[in-house]
């Protein structure tokens, strides 16, 4: 697109020696062009486009080193500086080099008057390394953004103060909440209150003691106000500066382990009850036993048994013939050993 000659006062008139000396020392690459050929370009150029001098570049149509999916772009450029003096703000766009290798190049371009006629000036600075990188952080935001959705587990992250940032579906379905009504509420808000103390001292040790992460069981209440219990796998995410900025937690319901645990362990009280009260019994109506871990060799006599044969712990042996065999009749050893063997 030739550009129009509106006489603007704004416009920046270069000639053949004029400028030339600062453009020619600057870092980034500088292109004078009238739309359809370059007309002047600067050593950082011929750098950038891996040219053997300013000659191969020279006399190019501007549009050859613009890859061809972002020409649409360049032909919407040129028409925001037609005008003399008028500037378009920096933009990212791929570039082709003479050995047609493609690199990302941010640009930006004024109109000018060169030699006493409109052209374009445009500045480029090689950002490949910085878009690759962009590219990479998009790629992970986006890879950690459908992981954190579509996981299974529950999945929150929280401002240092408590506040939800973030949560996901199935954190939301284990408490019965919508995800709007979540990022309306803080930990502490979802958090059993006999459990709040310990959450404090968890987030308060993680922060303090510079802790990667952190582990926790504990009960949360649903909507419904019934309780479950979760094992919370917590981290802290650093700000740009190291510092302490929020906090990323996995939360995995475990009430159905936890009711299993409970239930054990009442079958153990219980079992350890019902064990006293046999032992009572059989040391009020005077009667011994014992057992033999025939596995381990083990031979143990309660106390009633030490009471009815006048021994004690401290002659009891442990040995089966010795302690068994001994207090037996002897007309009762060989078919008791003959039984028990």
């Amino acid at each position: 697109m030739p550009i129009k000659n509106q006489n603007n006062p704004g416009a920046i008139p270069l000639d053949g020696e004029t400028g030339k000396p600062l453009i020619s020392i600057s870092p980034d690459a500088v292109f004078i062009h009238d739309g359809e050929s370059i007309l002047y370009c600067n050593p950082a150029a011929v750098s950038m486009y891996r040219a053997n001098d300013i000659d191969d570049l020279i006399g190019m149509h501007p549009n050859d080193l613009v890859h061809p999916d972002d020409l649409d772009w360049l032909r919407r450029r040129r028409k925001q500086t037609s005008t003399l003096g008028a500037t378009a703000p920096l933009e990212a766009t791929r570039r082709i080099r003479l050995d047609g290798t493609v690199f990302y190049a941010e640009n930006t371009s004024v109109g000018v008057e060169y030699n006493g006629n409109p052209a374009y000036m445009i500045l480029s600075r090689d950002v490949t390394d910085r878009k690759l990188l962009e590219e990479s952080l998009r790629e992970n935001e986006e890879q950690y953004r459908r992981v954190f959705e579509d996981s299974g587990v529950g999945m929150a992250a929280n401002e240092l103060d408590g506040r939800f940032i973030r949560v996901n579906k199935a954190f939301c379905t284990m408490l019965g909440y919508s995800e709007e009504e979540l990022l309306t509420k803080t930990v502490f808000d979802i958090t059993y209150h006999e459990d709040v103390p310990m959450t404090l001292v968890a987030r308060k040790r993680i922060v303090e003691d510079d802790r990667k992460i952190d582990t926790l069981e504990k009960r949360y209440v649903c909507k419904d106000g019934k309780l479950i219990w979760g094992l919370l796998n917590r981290s802290l995410v650093n700000d740009g500066n190291g510092q302490p900025h929020h906090f990323e937690a996995q939360i995995q319901d475990i009430t159905e382990r936890k009711d299993a645990e409970f239930a054990i362990r009442k079958s153990e009280e219980a079992l350890r009850r019902q064990e006293r009260r046999i032992e009572l019994s059989l040391g009020f109506a005077k009667i011994g036993t014992w057992y033999w871990d025939i596995q381990n060799n083990i031979y143990h006599w309660d106390e009633p048994m030490m009471d009815l044969f006048g021994s004690s712990r401290e002659i009891f042996s442990g040995d089966r013939d010795k302690d068994l065999l001994d207090v037996l009749h002897p007309h009762d050893r060989n078919r008791t050993v003959e039984a028990v063997n």
